[in-house]
């Protein structure tokens, strides 16, 4: 059987790029769809901190403020 050849590492990797998969999904549809970003705007740049300071989304408050 496949899952017995499964490490920590293996198991970890599929939960990481599952939470990745899922969140470009939901990014994708919060811009286009809830925010109204068209599809070839190009000047949305991901970061990870300005200032040094770093930036963190909160997919909770972004579900609060589309619905």
């Amino acid at each position: 059987m496949i899952a017995n050849y499964l490490t920590s590492q293996h198991v970890y990797l599929i939960f990481l790029y599952r939470l990745i998969c899922f969140k470009a999904s939901y990014l994708v549809s919060a811009f286009h769809k809830g925010l109204h970003f068209p599809t070839n705007y190009d000047k949305l740049i991901p970061t990870l901190e300005i200032n040094k300071i770093e930036l963190q989304w909160s997919l909770g408050a972004l579900l609060y403020k589309l619905k």
